[in-house]
């Protein structure tokens, strides 16, 4: 989990303060920017991997990296909305890291058939 917020606050300066498109909501930005930061984390050293696998996204959600930069500078301009912003981000991201740590872990709660 610490790895993706590491990778979002990455993600975030590397592509500076822009956002303002249209197309993109507050709930499309953050489910964006929480595939984003997906990414980052599993393309971290590879920088090429991470471009294509951001491009592929872009393309997913129907918006560009501009909107999605100019959105940003919009949000950066209001503060108060990032706190609330990054909750969101945060709180979906230990989502699917609880989901991937219980698929992960096998349930031990009922015994396995016994072969005959």
């Amino acid at each position: 989990m610490r790895k993706l917020i590491v990778a979002g606050a990455i993600f975030l300066a590397i592509f500076g303060s822009s956002f303002a498109g249209e197309k993109l909501t507050r709930e499309k930005f953050v489910d964006l920017y929480v595939q984003l930061s997906i990414a980052a984390e599993k393309y971290l050293a590879d920088s090429v991997k991470l471009v294509q696998a951001q491009d592929s996204i872009f393309k997913a959600f129907g918006v560009t990296r501009k909107e999605f930069d100019q959105f940003r500078a919009k949000i950066d301009k209001e503060p108060e909305k990032w706190s609330d912003i990054w909750k969101e981000i945060v709180q979906k991201l230990t989502e699917l890291d609880q989901k991937k740590t219980e698929q992960a872990t096998p349930d031990t709660s009922k015994p396995k058939d016994e072969k005959k």
